[in-house]
């Protein structure tokens, strides 16, 4: 969704709620709490929540009682269906106030009660729901009665406002993530963040004129908690990563690094662009060109930020961009959903659109200066956290782009298979691998079985259940780690395990990695005497792919229940799979 003004996005949202589009069965329910009127920013939220991929609707307490009814046991809170928990606040809803005479301790003791009580608010919805819970940091207001010195005064309102905010990161407990509302109002300039007549007439917490574009950054930090995010950037080269055409220009003829105005923005924007490589982006090329001469300023240029080896994988060809960005997808074995592309020319942008329109397409400007703010103003790659796994994940896929390219290379798949010389190392949930378990649980869409996603909360409920199997594996290969790739749940029940998640990450499809995973369930069972395991398939619009996984490893249809299908395995039918994956302890480095 292109526009950011709230008064464009509130008359959409009348469109929006009529055509009944926000009504679906993967609607979440986002419990909103906040000190001020909500009723302006909850058609923006459900709106652009909904074009980010999250319907919600939301629940919110009526004004000024928000407190009352998460204090309250048996108050409607409770008694709703929750999926995340919300608190939106400003600096009004605390009374950030002290005499002139505070010292830095009383100052300290004050601010650190109250983000306290805060948090404790935060826990108790937490604790009692059992989902994942948001807070946000303070913006400051635009006012300093005591001018510059209000930074030396340990109790005034800019302080006080500092205070709060470094302690709420620093205390926060694990399930409960931050927005940073204090740098969305930097962002946007205090005086257009903040509009004292919609406060005294209204209560409204934000001023209008800004909340568009507030919202757009706060719906990608909620979703980003159900694992809703883009995972690949696609590229242009000529006029996007440099001025100029390298094959008429040359090596020394383009635009790139100090010394020229033009030159250093296309340089901050590729370093804008490693940057998100290093955390877990994956980097693409798309463009129109020779190949040898596309990849030229990567290696040659002494001024590039971005090298060969940043990009994941590149077409670089004269064929139209939306076939290429397909083929990526497939190469990738991403949805092509998961895509956003970038390219200074209208007619490619266009192209795209309509021969991919899964795709996100940026608007980008004419400016290069303007690219990297273009960029980041999407909010396209918002994480609630950076894993090793993250770091790792380019030169993961790079790998993963090596062994297909093996495979297509040998004529017989169990030859291809014993080369990849495959060890995994497969154990219970650790608490130190929940966080990528819950992202890969949020993410995985092809390989899931069932679709069913869990905040971290929930799995670190999951771990500590001594009912269930939860299972997480790690792939190597020759070619380097896979990192972490599979997650089962089952749950026993007497001398049954019910499968209720099973998914797989799709780089390591064809690998006999389900077959041995499988074998480990069922050794796993025989321990706990289980007899039968069930199985449930709920088809999706993604997941086709393993409509037929649990036929394949021997279960037998039982019944269908509407869409879902429910299977049966008699273990004492159990025979080994032979397979070329090695089952260690731990993987070497």
């Amino acid at each position: 969704m292109r526009s950011t003004e709230t008064a464009d996005l509130l008359r959409l949202a009348k469109s929006f709620y009529r055509s009944n589009l926000y009504v679906t069965e993967k609607q979440k329910s986002v419990a909103f709490f906040s000190g001020a009127t909500v009723d302006t920013i909850v058609p923006v939220f459900e709106l652009l929540s909904w074009a980010r991929g999250l319907p919600t609707k939301i629940y919110k307490p009526d004004y000024g009682s928000y407190q009352q009814e998460i204090l309250n046991p048996i108050s409607n809170l409770y008694k709703s269906k929750i999926d995340i928990a919300c608190f939106f606040m400003t600096p009004r809803d605390f009374n950030l106030k002290l005499p002139l005479g505070t010292n830095e301790t009383q100052a300290e003791e004050y601010v650190a009660r109250i983000v306290q009580q805060h948090i404790d608010l935060a826990k108790m919805i937490k604790k009692q729901l059992n989902v994942a819970v948001t807070l946000n940091t303070l913006p400051h207001m635009p006012l300093r009665p005591h001018g510059n010195f209000e930074a030396y005064l340990p109790g005034s309102s800019s302080s006080l406002i500092n205070r709060f905010n470094q302690l709420l990161i620093q205390k926060a407990p694990k399930g409960i993530s931050i927005f940073d509302l204090n740098f969305e109002s930097q962002k946007y300039g205090l005086n257009q963040f903040w509009d004292d007549r919609f406060w005294f007439h209204s209560k409204q917490p934000i001023a209008l004129g800004i909340l568009g574009r507030v919202m757009h950054s706060y719906t990608a930090f909620v979703a980003a908690q159900f694992g809703i995010a883009k995972k690949v950037l696609v590229l242009d080269l000529d006029h996007t990563l440099w001025g100029g055409v390298i094959g008429d220009d040359g090596l020394e003829g383009i635009k790139l690094g100090e010394g020229d105005a033009e030159g250093e923005a296309y340089k901050e924007f590729q370093q804008y662009c490693l940057e998100l490589k290093n955390r877990g982006v994956l980097l693409a090329i798309s463009s129109k060109n020779e190949e040898n001469n596309g990849l030229l300023p990567f290696e040659k240029h002494p001024e590039s930020i971005l090298k060969k080896n940043d990009f994941v994988t590149w077409r670089i060809n004269w064929s139209p961009k939306g076939e290429n960005i397909k083929e990526m997808a497939n190469e990738l074995s991403l949805g092509l959903e998961h895509f956003v592309f970038f390219d200074d020319n209208p007619a490619e942008r266009e192209n795209v659109r309509q021969l991919a329109p899964q795709v996100t397409v940026v608007e980008v400007p004419t400016d290069p200066t303007l690219y990297r703010k273009t960029l980041d103003d999407g909010h396209f790659f918002e994480t609630t956290s950076i894993s090793q796994e993250d770091l790792e994940r380019s030169n993961m896929y790079q790998q993963n782009v090596a062994r297909d390219r093996l495979s297509q290379s040998v004529t017989n798949i169990d030859d291809f298979l014993k080369s990849l010389e495959m060890k995994a190392v497969i154990q219970k949930f650790e608490p130190v691998s929940l966080p990528r378990v819950t992202q890969l649980i949020n993410k995985t869409n092809q390989f899931n079985l069932t679709t069913k996603r869990y905040t971290l909360v929930e799995t670190e409920e999951i771990m500590k259940n001594p009912k269930a199997i939860a299972l997480s594996v790690r792939l190597a290969d020759r070619f380097g780690d896979n990192g972490l790739i599979s997650v089962f749940i089952g749950l026993m029940d007497e001398m049954t395990l019910n499968i209720d998640t099973w998914l797989m990450s799709c780089r390591v499809l064809k690998r006999q990695m389900e077959e041995t995973l499988f074998d480990f369930v069922v050794n796993v069972a025989k321990s706990n005497n289980i007899q039968k395991i069930i199985g449930t398939y709920i088809p999706t619009e993604k997941n086709g792919l393993v409509k037929e996984h649990y036929s394949g490893l021997g279960f037998k249809l039982l019944k269908t229940d509407g869409k879902k299908q429910i299977y049966e395995y008699d273990i004492k039918s159990h025979v080994t799979k032979t397979h070329h994956i090695q089952i260690v302890e731990t993987l070497e480095k």
